[in-house]
């Protein structure tokens, strides 16, 4: 795909791919990334897009990222540093300046 193709197509899809990515997303910037990655990847593809099919596959493109990225927000609401925090054992350090080791005689309690 020649770079003028690629200028034409995102000039005439820019707006209605945002649209998209901002329905599935609700975020501005999120889907504004989104739409730009997809561009970039459309272009790194290089000879092999034919420009018939490169707004289908644009879109397709588009979807594939904002999947990858809602689903990465799940599991990282899932894992939070808090429950993280809370499965984690504390290492607790002696009331007195001890280095913790077995001959201090807090580190055993």
């Amino acid at each position: 795909m020649r770079q003028a193709e690629l200028e034409q197509l995102y000039a005439r899809l820019e707006k209605p791919m945002y649209n998209v990515a901002f329905r599935w997303m609700w975020d501005a910037d999120e889907a504004q990334d989104a739409v730009q990655e997809a561009f970039v990847r459309l272009w790194r593809m290089g000879d092999r897009v034919q420009p018939a099919t490169s707004e289908p596959l644009v879109y397709r493109i588009l979807m594939n990222l904002i999947n990858s990225r809602l689903r990465q927000k799940r599991v990282w609401r899932w894992v939070t540093l808090e429950s993280l925090r809370e499965s984690a054992k504390p290492w607790r350090r002696c009331p007195r300046t001890c280095d913790g080791s077995s001959s201090c005689a807090s580190a055993a309690s």
